[in-house]
């Protein structure tokens, strides 16, 4: 009884890994998986949480905190900003942190964003 289902819920979800994984090679083209870039990885996200989560405390100092609650907010109160204006600023921080750190380590998918990003920003300028 128990031992099946543990089996068979375990045998669904490494179907499920394989079968996301191969969508996400259709999509993007190979992504590395070796445990430097993993690390890279996890690296580049824990940094740019902190430095985000940094900027929400930064600006909830400045402006002081709202009145509404929100999940989390014993740890870091809400700015006194509209939640848009925060979500803005605060995960444009953290993409931007991200995206260059990511650059910086060399992940191929991120290097090739980025030189789209300046394709982009050329074709852009020489509108103008």
């Amino acid at each position: 009884g128990a031992a099946f289902i543990s089996l068979t819920t375990s045998m669904s979800a490494w179907l499920e890994l394989a079968l996301l994984r191969r969508a996400v090679r259709r999509s993007l083209g190979s992504v590395p998986h070796t445990g430097r870039s993993l690390a890279q990885l996890i690296l580049a996200a824990i940094v740019a949480a902190s430095l985000a989560l940094f900027v929400k405390g930064v600006l909830t100092n400045t402006l002081g905190p709202t009145a509404n609650s929100e999940f989390g907010a014993a740890f870091v109160a809400a700015p006194n900003l509209s939640p848009r204006v925060t979500g803005l600023v605060v995960l444009t921080v953290f993409g931007t942190t991200y995206m260059s750190l990511c650059g910086w380590f060399q992940i191929p998918l991120a290097l090739g964003l980025w030189r789209r990003l300046g394709t982009l920003l050329k074709r852009a300028k020489s509108r103008m």
